[in-house]
């Protein structure tokens, strides 16, 4: 599963949605957060320092659902989440919101045939969260 292939690679592939290039050098609040919560899941499968994180950056949400669904990332950190509709897209699995923007939520997505792996993300992002509180 991912996190076999995590622990032999040595790390973390992580996609994180960008607005523009030239945002690399400022990401936004949203997105620092994004990649904190990407940290936490490295330094909690390595079990080491959460420098082993190899960042994706996309300006697009297809590439970025194209890439977790070829395997090219892990995780997809800000993935947007309607907590209004029952509706969520087929084959992926959500963390909790950990961000909340003008009606949107943010989430951590894996793929849902990877049990382990997505309740493994799950659950590190809940941990996060109710340690901060």
């Amino acid at each position: 599963g991912v996190i076999e292939r995590i622990l032999q690679r040595g790390f973390l592939r992580c996609g994180i949605h960008i607005l523009n290039a030239t945002q690399d050098a400022t990401p936004d609040k949203r997105v620092e957060l994004d990649m904190e919560f990407c940290r936490a899941l490295s330094a909690s499968v390595l079990q080491r320092t959460p420098d082993n994180v190899s960042f994706q950056r996309y300006s697009d949400d297809d590439d970025i659902y194209l890439a977790l669904d070829n395997g090219n990332i892990d995780v997809y950190a800000g993935g947007a989440v309607d907590v209004g509709s029952d509706f969520l897209l087929p084959g992926l699995a959500f963390s909790n919101p950990y961000f909340h923007r003008r009606g949107k939520s943010f989430a951590l997505v894996t793929q849902e045939a990877d049990e382990q792996w997505a309740d493994f993300v799950y659950w590190v992002a809940v941990a996060t969260i109710y340690a901060e509180e």
